[in-house]
């Protein structure tokens, strides 16, 4: 449901501002409207990001169990105590990451020396030894591997001498040496090539010499590494203290950044309020000072108040669905619990199979359980947990387990898919007729009774009675509900207009509107479509499985087709099924009565990321938020 809020405007002595300001999120209860932004980076913010930074860190070194440690739960004296030991543990956790960064860097910068000195290993003279001398010239450097031996060829044409070596992503590693006068000649066959040349960085050692030198210097800055890492492990035990730390300091930058107006000698603020929570509001004004003056009000009808929107364990998680589209507006009916039932009953009749239905509640309620997912993809799991009961009621009456079919069943898709097409159409009608009795709903409350009447339980009589007309022995009944409400509309459809001949044809003009409906329920025709798709896949990948049977072989690829089959069509089958239920709760259901367009409400409060719950105790008798 939603509850409605009120309008606080409230002004205390600048004395017991902060005081105020830390209660009030302390307990959660009021959305503060923006009057004068504090704007500004705060010392907060440089250091979250240095936490942040940090935690990312310290999970590269957790184990999953450590990751999956039980409910993170603190006291709220706890929570808001300035702990300097938390920041002592920041700066050790930044120092060892600093130091492990710089060896990560200098050990890939000992692998890229050693991968630069590798295709020289076999070179029998130091760098030194290279180049231009009194009788001769030595050059090495790379040529593509395809040219090896017209290579060796030219430069024994010539006389020269050459070194074949191992490959690199260079090319072929070649040392080529000749006499001083034969240089000129030389250096046009290497130019043939395409020979690129390279000198060596150190001079004094040959190539195996040097890498046997950076080997040494490398398994101690791996050993360094290690010894790092291991005092970097460490900390991940106490990484709750930095998660800590990471929401306190954003349930900081939050409080610093609380829109409050300044005055002279007191401070004011307005906000809004939940209607059943303002005694607590008050009492958690009262605990900080008795001096100070509130006013609580209405929302003026100018004015666009946050939407509250409370609902029963089962009905929350479709909260979600509805967020996706808009949140409803404070004013109107919520849509979530007729839209749980309704998403349900759609999602398990286009699943339609037992079998799939085990498997998505066991693999979500699993999820769930171990994983601990939070906020939006909880609430979401919740809902595809939901889906899979459905799924598993909907498979039993269609006797459909794994693609198999089990009698006794209510239904078979595949056999009868005229009366499954109708079954389908009856829930659209059925569908389409409660977010009609939403809407009338509405306008009573709002005081519009003939708009009740005449524009929505009309056209709940016509739609009723047009699906009796196809019941045996309520075609008489169905009938005269369809004529009744037909003669509504057409003698009060043009009631709104100004004009005589509005007034005498605007019911023509609503009654043509049949066709609209009637278009809007075929469109529940998918639920056929898609019932039918999950059965017929799932019955061909059965024939499939079986047809290898016979043989131990046979069936051990029997067993692969099976599940490989089955998991494609229990994948494809959510998918679609997901989206397509969205399309008609979205597009046929909420069109009859859903506005939308409002806005969440978010009081000040403490933001909890990483910690699960802070423990407030009771509010002199009031609430207990946690």
């Amino acid at each position: 449901m939603i509850v409605p809020v009120k309008k606080v405007k409230l002004a205390v002595l600048n004395d017991y501002e902060e005081a105020l300001l830390k209660n009030l999120q302390r307990y959660g209860l009021l959305m503060l409207i923006p009057l004068e932004e504090r704007e500004g980076e705060l010392p907060e913010d440089e250091l979250l990001a240095r936490t942040e930074k940090s935690l990312r860190l310290v999970r590269e070194y957790q184990s999953k169990a450590e990751r999956n440690q039980e409910e993170h739960v603190v006291a709220y004296e706890e929570f808001m105590r300035v702990d300097e030991s938390r920041k002592e543990l920041l700066m050790k956790i930044e120092n060892s990451g600093a130091r492990i960064e710089a060896l990560r860097g200098e050990i890939k910068a000992k692998e890229d020396a050693i991968s630069f000195y590798r295709p020289w290993r076999d070179l029998p003279v130091p760098g030194s030894r290279l180049g231009r001398s009194r009788y001769s010239v030595a050059r090495i450097g790379f040529i593509k591997p395809y040219d090896a031996k017209s290579f060796a060829q030219a430069v024994e044409n010539i006389g020269a001498g050459h070194m074949i070596f191992d490959r690199s992503p260079d090319g072929l590693a070649v040392a080529v040496v000749c006499y001083l006068e034969d240089d000129e000649a030389l250096l046009n066959i290497l130019k043939t090539f395409d020979f690129h040349e390279i000198t060596l960085p150190e001079k004094a050692r040959t190539p195996a010499e040097v890498i046997s030198r950076i080997e040494e210097e490398l398994s101690a800055l791996r050993e360094s590494l290690r010894r790092t890492e291991a005092e970097l492990q460490e900390y991940t035990e106490s990484s709750k203290e930095l998660e800590l730390l990471s929401d306190q300091l954003k349930t900081q930058i939050e409080l610093k950044q609380a829109p409050v107006m300044k005055m002279p000698r007191a401070a004011y603020l307005e906000g809004w309020v939940r209607e059943d929570r303002v005694d607590a509001l008050k009492r958690a004004i009262t605990e900080v000072t008795d001096i100070y003056d509130l006013d609580i009000a209405d929302p003026a009808p100018e004015e666009e108040p946050p939407t509250v929107v409370e609902n029963k364990k089962f009905v929350e998680p479709f909260e979600s669905i509805t967020e996706m589209y808009s949140l409803p507006h404070p004013d109107e009916t919520d849509p979530n619990p007729a839209l749980s039932f309704w998403y349900l009953f759609i999602f398990g009749m286009m699943m339609g199979d037992a079998g799939y239905g085990f498997i998505i509640s066991l693999a979500t309620f699993l999820f769930l359980k171990i994983k601990k997912p939070k906020d939006q993809s909880a609430r979401l799991l919740k809902v595809f947990f939901y889906a899979g009961i459905a799924t598993i009621l909907w498979g039993a009456a269609y006797g459909s387990y794994f693609g198999f079919t089990v009698k006794p069943n209510l239904i078979e898709p595949m056999n009868d898919p005229l009366k499954m097409l109708i079954v389908s159409l009856a829930v659209g009608g059925l569908h389409i007729i409660t977010g009609i009795l939403i809407k009338a709903y509405d306008d009573i409350r709002r005081g519009r009774y003939f708009d009740a009447l005449f524009d929505q339980f009309s056209w709940v009589l016509i739609l009723a009675g047009l699906g009796m007309l196809f019941v045996p022995g309520l075609d008489a009944v169905g009938g005269a509900l369809a004529v009744t409400g037909a003669a509504i509309i057409l003698v009060t459809g043009g009631r709104k207009s100004k004009g005589v001949f509005g007034k005498l044809f605007g019911g023509l003009g609503g009654l043509y509107n049949v066709t609209g409906y009637l278009s809007d329920i075929l469109s529940y025709s998918r639920i056929l479509a898609l019932s039918l798709s999950t059965a017929i896949i799932g019955w061909v990948m059965n024939m499939l499985a079986g047809m290898f049977t016979g043989s131990a072989f046979g069936y051990i690829i029997g067993a692969v087709i099976f599940i490989v089959g089955h998991l494609f069509n229990l994948v494809m089958g959510i998918l679609s099924a997901y989206v397509h239920d969205l399309r008609l709760q979205f597009i046929e259901f909420f069109n009859r009565f859903y506005q939308g367009g409002g806005y969440p409400f978010e009081p000040l409060s403490l933001k909890l990321q990483y910690v699960d719950k802070v423990k407030i105790g009771n509010l002199q008798g009031g609430i207990n938020h946690e």
